[in-house]
């Protein structure tokens, strides 16, 4: 008896902990997406903005494989749509729809974060 719940409480620990450090993950990887695109936001010279977009979308790259993991694969593909259509509007010269997009990024990678806590209204 006494082993079954140890055993339980070490199974329960080890979800709980990797829960945490999937959240961490997520969190971190939102907060740098959301200041950088807002920098972005804010630029007014379209090829620094452009430049701002392509290392966001290198880092987006990079953790996308390991978000794919831990959230649903169709947060991140619409990420990853959104990301692409603003630098394609960005290329065009069309910064106005460009900041819509970006502004778009923005709010989908701040609900991946979201969605993915622990907290009462995601349990409700």
């Amino acid at each position: 008896m006494a082993k079954s719940v140890a055993i339980c409480v070490c199974i329960a620990l080890i979800v709980g902990s990797a829960s945490a450090l999937s959240a961490v993950y997520i969190k971190n990887t939102a907060e740098y997406m959301s200041s950088s695109l807002e920098d972005a936001v804010e630029e007014k010279d379209i090829e620094k903005l452009s430049a701002i977009l392509k290392e966001t979308e290198k880092y987006w790259e990079r953790r996308k494989e390991t978000l794919m993991l831990l959230v649903s694969h169709r947060d991140v593909e619409n990420v990853s749509l959104a990301l692409l259509r603003a630098k394609e509007r960005t290329s065009a010269g069309r910064r106005d729809d460009a900041e819509q997009e970006i502004k778009t990024v923005i709010f989908l990678v701040e609900e991946l974060y979201e969605r993915e806590i622990l907290s009462l209204g995601n349990i409700i």
